[in-house]
This record gives structure tokens, sequence and C-alpha cells, in this order.
């Protein structure tokens, strides 16, 4: 487990061994599955779900009330994740943050990284953006 993946995955472990919950938002699928299997080779399953769109709609609902109801406390996923129903969040990060799929272009125009500062800074938990450069 090298690189972003790997250290990204190491940084939701510690947010997970302190009792707390992680967000990670990711670009795109691609990166998703990366970040998807770092946490599965250092967790294992049934610690996180990766939330994406190409889920489809059942199980994309299923992994989302996993999430709600608080059986998975770490969450990876691209733009929409940014709203999952994490309580207790002791980690939230963005990966290469001035990628343009990460802003809305609906009303109210949120941007992710503007929605995790604020999730993070009402929960007391660490926030990290990254850059893949």
């Amino acid at each position: 487990m090298e690189g972003w993946p790997g250290e990204l995955a190491r940084a939701v472990a510690a947010a997970l061994a302190s009792g707390r919950g992680a967000l990670v938002l990711l670009p795109d699928g691609r990166a998703v599955d990366r970040m998807d299997a770092a946490l599965l080779e250092l967790l294992g399953s049934g610690h996180h779900v990766a939330l994406t769109a190409g889920l489809g709609p059942e199980e994309r609902y299923r992994r989302w009330l996993a999430v709600s109801r608080g059986s998975v406390r770490a969450v990876v996923g691209t733009r929409s994740a940014m709203f999952a129903p994490l309580t207790g969040l002791g980690l939230v990060a963005i990966w290469d943050d001035g990628d343009s799929g990460y802003s809305d272009q609906h009303v109210p125009f949120p941007h992710a990284r503007d929605v995790l500062l604020l999730r993070a800074a009402e929960a007391g938990a660490a926030a990290r953006s990254a850059d893949s450069r």
C-alpha cells in the first residue's frame, strides 16, 4: 500500500482507532477504487463503504443506510458523499480539491471542499486537502 491511497488509508485507520469516523472525497471512480482497495488491505471488509454513482441506486442506498445506522464509520466517495450521514467525524479529507467535479452546478452551488470544512469545524475534526502533484 504505497502512495497517496496508503497515506489516506492510514489516516482513516487512525480516526477509526480513536473511535471517530472518517470521510474521504476523491474526484472520480478510479480514485475511489484505489482508495477502497487500500482500505480493504489495511482494515479488512466491513469497516468502510465506497459511495459512487456507478453503484446504482439500490446498492448506493444500502450503503448509505449502513452509514446512517452507524454500522460503518468510514466513507470514501465522489462529490455526493460529502453529505454522507456520518456522526462523530474525526477526519475529513479531499484529494485534488481543484478538480472541477467537486463543484455542484445547482443552487446553492456547494463545493465539496467548503462542505467538508464546515463539517470538520462543526465536529471538531481534522481536515486535510491535498492534490496529486
